[in-house]
């Protein structure tokens, strides 16, 4: 990104890039929480007095559990990150293609050290 910008666009570029991955970031870690969440829930067996969000935010509460019950919760929460992972294959797989079609950018030449060359180019 930063050959592919002006040098006196370089800082609002830079910025740009790394407030986009801030925010995707924010979101993929939301979105798949969510979807651990809703996995985990789901795949949790009904009847067997498990509450799952007592399980969910404490790892004391899951080793407290009957050996039978522990089992059946750390079955649940692996399946429930199987299903992060396979929501998040599409989107890997999308990332790739795009970053397969990107156009290359050859590095500069020049490093626009000092002043002279910062005026050369805003000239």
């Amino acid at each position: 990104m930063q050959n592919a910008v002006e040098h006196r666009h370089l800082g609002t570029a830079t910025s740009a890039v790394n407030f986009s991955r801030s925010i995707g970031g924010t979101l993929g870690v939301a979105l798949h929480g969510a979807i651990f969440a809703a996995a985990f829930r789901a795949r949790l067996p009904a009847g067997v007095g498990l509450d799952a969000s007592r399980l969910a935010d404490s790892p004391q509460a899951i080793r407290a559990l009957p050996e039978a019950a522990r089992a059946l919760v750390t079955g649940a929460i692996a399946d429930a990150v199987r299903a992060v992972f396979l929501a998040a294959l599409p989107l890997g797989l999308l990332g790739l293609a795009v970053v397969l079609f990107l156009p290359e950018v050859p590095l500069r030449e020049t490093a626009h050290l000092g002043s002279e060359a910062f005026l050369e180019e805003t000239g």
